[in-house]
């Protein structure tokens, strides 16, 4: 009986385990956070977008009513817009906050 316990135990960790292997560890934040090096380099070193570049990057994504725009310490864009609060970031992504 106690084998039968360990045998069930053991095949219940593994199944256990097998599945949270195959969720990210790391998921993608809700606002594009970069997940691998290759998306942290194209993050950090993306060439700054204006304000004019920004907001019609935002329009082009559904956002509308754009208003207090400013950059942040990272060249990201802050404001707000219709649908609430605002970030696009360098290489053109935006999303709501």
């Amino acid at each position: 009986m106690p084998r039968t316990f360990a045998l069930a135990f053991c095949l219940f960790l593994s199944a256990a385990g097998g599945a949270a292997a195959q969720e990210s560890p790391v998921d993608s934040g809700p606002m594009g956070t970069p997940i691998t090096p290759a998306q942290i380099g194209a993050w950090i070193f993306a060439p700054a977008i204006s304000k004019t570049e920004a907001e019609r990057d935002a329009r082009a994504q559904g956002f509308g009513h754009i208003s207090r725009m400013h950059r942040d310490d990272y060249g990201n864009w802050i404001g707000d817009s219709g649908k609430g609060g605002l970030i696009v970031f360098p290489d053109g992504r935006a999303y709501g906050r």
